[in-house]
């Protein structure tokens, strides 16, 4: 399956087409001990602290959360998500997400293949 590419792919599109890593990526997020959701939402000026603090009470806190940052940083790039994973200390997250990122700007002009990516648990 091809999908319109308009170049490296955001992070709404992880979503999109990578289902299966975008709800690992939540998993890990939310099950960490340190709160890793907390520390890369300050990683956003956009997500004020009352949005920060209201993330607490959710049930996957880390999916509200990148439902705030694809509304609030709507062109962010997988390659800029993956450096805020790098700076909190999440590379195992970031080197997950690195072979789409590179994938993503390897395509050419104007068509991305939806490839599967193996399950993860």
């Amino acid at each position: 399956m091809v999908l319109p590419c308009s170049g490296e792919l955001t992070l709404e599109e992880l979503g999109a087409r990578h289902m299966e890593v975008y709800d690992w990526m939540c998993r890990k997020l939310d099950s960490g001990f340190r709160r890793e959701y907390m520390r890369l939402a300050k990683r956003y000026d956009r997500v004020s602290r009352e949005d920060r603090d209201s993330l607490r009470n959710k049930p996957s806190p880390s999916r509200c959360l990148l439902s705030l940052i694809e509304t609030r940083y709507p062109s962010l790039t997988l390659g800029d998500f993956v450096t805020s994973l790098q700076e909190i200390g999440r590379n195992d997250i970031a080197l997950r997400l690195i072979p789409l990122v590179l994938r993503s700007k390897s395509k050419t002009a104007c068509s991305i293949e939806v490839e599967s990516t193996e399950t993860c648990v």
